[in-house]
């Protein structure tokens, strides 16, 4: 299950606006919401993926509003995958302890 969420995260299309600062067509494009459905579907009580999936949510929310521009938006995200990244390769690195 973890490495699905790897997976998922290291193939996760980066969002960059072009022109516009507050851009948020990524966010109801029906390709990128397919993709959270599918994910939510087969990963239903996995937290990373709801953790994702809400500051997705959240950050669409914000770059809608003019609160944040889609740049920093995207950056905010990114930053936070990449740690989830980390934190499931350090779970890997980690050997399971053996009862004794």
């Amino acid at each position: 299950m973890k490495m699905m969420i790897l997976v998922f995260v290291l193939v996760w299309p980066i969002c960059v606006a072009a022109s516009d600062e507050y851009d948020n067509k990524y966010c109801k494009d029906p390709v990128e919401l397919q993709k959270w459905a599918t994910m939510q579907e087969k990963n239903p009580d996995d937290d990373a993926v709801a953790a994702l999936h809400a500051l997705w949510i959240g950050l669409c929310v914000k770059v809608e509003a003019h609160n944040i521009t889609t740049q920093r938006a995207n950056k905010i995200f990114e930053d936070f995958r990449w740690g989830i990244i980390e934190s499931i390769k350090g779970q890997k690195e980690v050997p399971e302890k053996s009862p004794t």
